[in-house]
């Protein structure tokens, strides 16, 4: 069986800028090796009123019969920007679920890239947007089918008030060597506002001739 880690990771990244705007650049990488299951949490967050920058990467691999859980929170202060990718590798019969919850920043940007190297690799990737004033909250996601028999699930919805924009850009990539692969994508976003804006698109790149990919976007 997995070897479990019962208490989840916490990583707080806090910015504080009182005296001077700053730009941060925070990196961390998770290797989880055969057979472990886990839990991490990254929160972002900074002191309301204050401008800076977050530049941020997050690599995770994830070994063979891997079960792993990484939550992204976003709370920034609304005054800063945020710019981050999380980047994942999974071997064979790994189980990885990205949740991307992202809340503050006057800006933000996330990419998220997930290569399902290993056969029998699952995937799933969620993510939640609030939006409001002026903000605006882009998520860019590609997931790349390398191997056979490998299964993805990704569900992005948001919600924007007042002037807020967002963007969503989601591609599927199946390689040529990826029979079987089984992928689904859906984006929601509800508008609360005449004056808010988001663009969504989801994007096919299928290389394969036995496969499974469907895909949806609802703005309402």
């Amino acid at each position: 069986g997995a070897k479990l880690i019962e208490r989840p990771i916490y990583l707080v990244h806090m910015t504080s800028s009182a005296e001077q705007t700053v730009a941060v650049h925070p990196r961390v990488l998770v290797v989880a090796e055969s057979g472990v299951e886990t839990k991490v949490l990254e929160h972002f967050l900074g002191l309301d009123g204050q401008t800076y920058l977050t530049n941020h990467v997050t690599e995770i691999y994830a070994g063979k019969n891997t079960i792993l859980q990484h939550y992204k929170l976003q709370e920034e202060s609304v005054d800063a920007f945020h710019i981050g990718t999380v980047r994942m590798r999974q071997e064979a019969d790994s189980d990885v679920k990205n949740f991307s919850l992202a809340f503050g920043a006057k800006i933000a940007r996330t990419d998220v890239i997930a290569e399902l190297a290993g056969t029998g690799a699952d995937c799933t990737l969620n993510g939640l947007y609030l939006g409001q004033d002026t903000q605006h909250i882009d998520h860019h996601t590609r997931l790349e089918h390398v191997q056979p028999h490998c299964h993805s699930t990704e569900v992005y919805k948001g919600i924007l008030d007042q002037k807020s924009t967002a963007v969503f850009v989601g591609l599927i990539h199946v390689h040529p060597d990826a029979q079987k692969t089984d992928a689904v994508q859906s984006s929601k976003c509800v508008l609360m506002s005449p004056e808010a804006h988001v663009n969504s698109q989801p994007q096919l790149r299928i290389y394969a001739d036995d496969v499974k990919c469907t895909h949806g976007a609802a703005i309402g």
